[in-house]
Order: structure tokens, then sequence, then C-alpha cells
């Protein structure tokens, strides 16, 4: 009933199972009568197999949201002073609990360095202790922080503590932590939408569903209400420009380093090889 009321007379659905375990299925309708050959079966198995990709990886992004979110909470709630420093020294978090022991606003100590705080005198020992830390070492110290008041008040430095260059270095390229996550879940589901519509160019089946989902995607990351539901952030038009750059670049690479590989593979199969028994000497019959 429903075929006769949409007019759909060409029907594919493909199952998808990870594990041995049915998980989604992929369904595609024609209003025109249609026999389905093997290549577009395989087609739709791959495309099947990357939106499930996607789905997993956004799954996988709400869940790390949503374990950030219960971190945030603990460290607000926290008695004890916490403070959060990247790699250049400079406070990137701060719980009440610190600002009350230093007497500065959280905007002030986010405007700050550790170099800021210690005394005059302790230079050199900050220096020593930043190379401790870089080394992976996680010592517990007695300091004494300089307070908005001048005076200064003794605290604990307890380890582990690690610095990451490089996220430190990501961070200060792509902007903040959210904005660097949803570009980068932005480029990789882009990639994965180029190579389907690259593998199907053919097929106007297949561009017109890669186009709409990759709408759908830039609706999803710039509307807000629902951008935060799914934890992305809102992109602007330079961040946009380097998941196209990235998609694209991915996208050629899966066109372009097989086929280099196989050219390379079949150079070395052409090559002569020496004859095996050792040099042949003319006129000479092992016998």
């Amino acid at each position: 009933w429903v075929y006769e009321q949409t007019g759909l007379t060409g029907v594919i659905c493909l199952p998808l199972h990870k594990s041995g375990r049915f998980v989604a299925a992929l369904a595609v309708h024609q209003r025109t009568p249609r026999l389905w050959s093997s290549g577009d079966v395989e087609l739709m198995t791959t495309v099947v197999a990357r939106c499930w990709e996607s789905v997993q990886r956004v799954h996988a992004v709400a869940a790390v949201r949503e374990g950030e979110e219960r971190y945030r909470l603990i460290v607000e709630r926290a008695g004890d002073a916490i403070f959060v420093i990247d790699a250049d020294l400079r406070y990137v978090e701060v719980n009440p609990a610190g600002c009350a022991l230093l007497g500065f606003s959280r905007e002030e100590l986010l405007a700050r360095t550790a170099a800021d705080l210690v005394r005059p005198g302790d230079g050199e020992r900050l220096a020593e202790l930043v190379a401790r830390l870089r080394a992976g070492e996680g010592p517990t110290e007695v300091w004494e922080l300089v307070r908005a008041d001048g005076s200064t008040v003794p605290v604990e430095l307890a380890g582990p503590t690690t610095v990451d260059a490089f996220e430190a270095a990501t961070g200060r390229l792509t902007g903040p932590r959210g904005r660097a996550e949803t570009m980068g879940l932005a480029a990789l589901i882009t990639t994965q939408l180029g190579q389907t519509a690259w593998m199907g160019r053919r097929s106007p089946l297949v561009l017109a569903t890669t186009a709409g989902s990759l709408a759908v995607l830039v609706a999803i990351v710039q509307t807000p209400g629902v951008s935060h539901f799914f934890g992305c952030t809102p992109l602007d038009p330079f961040a946009w420009g380097a998941v196209l750059a990235s998609a694209a670049v991915g996208t050629a690479g899966a066109e372009v380093v097989p086929a280099l590989v196989g050219r390379l593979r079949g150079r070395s199969a052409r090559r002569p090889r020496p004859p095996s028994g050792g040099p042949r000497v003319p006129g000479h019959l092992p016998g």
C-alpha cells in the first residue's frame, strides 16, 4: 500500500552487521523500475558502512562531552584549589576554591601565567619544576604564591602532572577545544562523503544523496541549539575552509595512493631478476 501511494517501484535495502549482529539498514527507493546490479549493491554497502561509522563517531563525541561535563562539575565543587596550566604556563582553568585562595576572579587568573603568581626569587626554581614536569615527573612541593593583595600563601603542589606540548600547539592553531573537535569531526565526515561521491560519481542518485548529507551536516553544525545537542560548536568560514581542504586531501589521497602503490608494485614485478645458481660461463653446460 505504501509503495502504491508513493509511486515507488524500485527499492534496495542493505543490512549492516557488526560482530555478527544486525545493527542498521539502509534503503534506497526509486520511482522507476530498476534491476540493481552487483556494482550498485557494492557501492551501497560501502555507503551504509561509512554512514554507520559517522554515527558511531558522533555518539563517541557526545559521550566524551558528557564525561567532560561531569569532570567540570567535580572540579568546580572541589574544596581544594585546582589550577590547569598549559605548556606556556598560562592558566586555562581554575575552580572557585582556587580563586578564593588567591583572591583573584576567574577572569583575572586566566589572564595571568604561573610566573606572575610566584615570588620574584622563585623564577629559577619554577624553570626547574617545568623541566621536571616535561620529563614526566610528578613532584609534590610547597610553594609560596602571591595573592591579589600582595601577601603570600603557602600551597602544596601535588602531582602527577603532565604537559602535552602537541595538544597546546594544536589548541593555538585551531582555537578553543570545542571548535577543534568540531572541525576534526566535520573533516572526517566530509572526507567520507567525498570518497563516496567519487566512487559513485557516475550515479546521480549517489551524488544527490552525498550533497544532501553534506547539507545536513552543515545545518547541524551551524544551528546553535542543534549543534549544542550533538556536542558541536558552530564554525566560521575560515574553519569550514580548513575542513573542506582537509576533506579534499583525504579524498584525493584515497584515490591516488592505491594507484601509486599499484604502479610501484608493477614496476617491481617487471624488474629483471639475476639468474639463480651464480653466474653462467658462455659455452659451459652444467653437468
